[in-house]
């Protein structure tokens, strides 16, 4: 389970979250401050239906992830691309093979590989980022939820970011959808 806790009166170790409760979701937002409720789903955060996809578990970790069947920049034809991220509330950066994050920041005027990490000019648009996972139900990140911010000298930080270890979906992936992690049913 991706969360622990350490409740009052608790060792430094802390309790994992999973073993209190078999169901969160998170409701993270752009603009305004977020959610993240536990133990029941609150109708309120979202419209429509949730749709669910089954996790997998990385040897050896408590991680959760989900298969990723393909990906697209923008309006662009959709890649094969069959990879498993491990899904991360903690983390601002969503890693991907340098493959996908070349083709999204060819999409990006004035975007460089600075010291292996994605640069662009403050001012470029960001193309939207879809992604199909197992189950054929896709996901669009939007552009703008991948600016992290200023490095200084009129460049930001893109929240895509190449990894040749473990692949994952960082924040921006709960600023555009309500997620609820099932753990007693096993998806997400």
């Amino acid at each position: 389970c991706l969360v622990s806790i350490i409740p009052h009166g608790e060792d430094e170790k802390g309790a994992n979250i999973c073993n209190l409760v078999t169901l969160f979701s998170v409701n993270f937002h752009f603009t305004r401050a977020g959610t993240v409720t536990f133990g029941t789903i609150d109708s309120t955060q979202y419209s429509g239906s949730i749709s669910y996809t089954p996790v997998y578990i990385p040897d050896g970790s408590s991680f959760w992830g989900i298969n990723i069947t393909s990906y697209s920049v923008g309006a662009s034809t959709p890649s094969i691309l069959a990879i498993g991220p491990i899904l991360d509330t903690g983390s601002f950066n969503s890693l991907f093979p340098a493959s996908v994050t070349t083709a999204y920041y060819a999409e990006v005027a004035g975007a460089e590989l600075s010291s292996g990490q994605w640069i662009f000019p403050c001012s470029a648009t960001l193309p939207d980022f879809h992604i199909k996972v197992s189950g054929g139900y896709s996901v669009t990140i939007h552009g703008p939820f991948l600016n992290l911010g200023s490095v200084g000298s009129n460049y930001c930080y893109g929240g895509l970011q190449p990894t040749t270890g473990l692949p994952s979906l960082g924040i921006a992936l709960y600023q555009s959808l309500f997620v609820v992690f099932d753990y007693g049913g096993r998806r997400v």
